[in-house]
């Protein structure tokens, strides 16, 4: 059976200029509620989703990915997302996850 393992980011600027950014990463548990009353994008139907498969710890595609990723935000008219930001992320994920996580 699948588990589940989910990553709160923090969003920097797009051109902020940083090498790390853990500290803009929380695990959080997938079966709880993730947003405020008063987060935007449910309120406003705005939002870009893209999932990355992970096998053996390794993630799939992920330039493809966050080339649809930044090409989304701006057909959308939303802020960049920073690519080193989300490319940490996803390798934070495939380290992270238990085996098995979806």
């Amino acid at each position: 059976m699948a588990t589940s393992f989910a990553l709160m980011i923090q969003p920097v600027d797009a051109d902020a200029d940083r090498m790390d950014f853990a500290d803009t990463f929380a695990a959080v548990d997938p079966q709880a509620p993730a947003l405020s009353v008063g987060e935007l994008s449910t309120q406003r139907g705005d939002g870009i989703f893209e999932s990355i498969g992970v096998v053996d710890g390794h993630p799939q595609e992920v330039g493809a990915h966050l080339e649809r990723l930044a090409h989304s935000a701006r057909i959308c008219d939303l802020p960049a997302p920073n690519l080193a930001q989300w490319r940490a992320a996803i390798d934070h994920v495939a380290t992270h996850a238990p085996a098995g996580s979806r």
